[in-house]
């Protein structure tokens, strides 16, 4: 009954004029993790302080409730750009295949910072669907993108990304040159 209260307060706190108490009662409630507190968190997405609508995007992700799905989606619209990035691991982290088709679309984000979450979160969720957009994101303009998304490859690896991974053995990025060059070798050697 305690934790319900406690839940409760935090459900209040997010109706506060300070930014500050918005933003922890917006931390515990998803540390709570509990169903109640879906609801409040997914309001708390259309806070007006981009630092609670981060704090609720990660909390959502955390809880995996498929009632999140639709609102975290949207949050990668969001016009902060770690919002955008938050929301984006977020949906990795529900391991909703849903989250496959705005992922993807969150790779066409001008943040490379958004396209590394959508990476990451594409390589958690290891869906053949994304292999066509991943194998592009080895020509991204970000060198970090581009060797993330050699590794999201590997996670899901299909024939099809031996072509586009043989030219990365030339980055002058050498991570880039060394991921590219372990993948091909222990897809050539029948390693996983």
């Amino acid at each position: 009954m305690a934790a319900q209260t406690e839940s409760q307060r935090m459900i209040d706190a997010l109706e506060s004029d300070d930014w500050r108490e918005r933003f922890d009662a917006t931390y515990a409630l998803g540390m709570m993790s509990e169903e109640d507190n879906v609801l409040p968190l997914i309001r708390a997405l259309d806070d007006p302080h981009e630092m609670i609508r981060g704090a609720a995007a990660g909390a959502l992700g955390v809880m995996r409730d498929p009632r999140a799905f639709e609102p975290l989606s949207k949050a990668l619209k969001d016009p902060d750009k770690h919002v955008r990035m938050v929301a984006a691991a977020a949906l990795g982290e529900t391991y909703d295949r849903l989250a496959v088709g705005p992922l993807i679309e969150a790779l066409q984000d001008e943040e490379p910072g958004v396209r590394t979450a959508a990476i990451y979160a594409l390589g958690w969720l290891s869906d053949e669907r994304a292999m066509p957009a991943l194998l592009a994101s080895l020509t991204d303009d970000c060198e970090h993108v581009r060797f993330l998304a050699a590794k999201a490859v590997a996670n899901i690896w299909s024939p099809a990304a031996v072509e586009p991974l043989l030219p990365m053995i030339e980055s002058d990025d050498p991570a880039v040159r060394q991921e590219a060059s372990m993948l091909l070798s222990r897809r050539y050697r029948g390693e996983s």
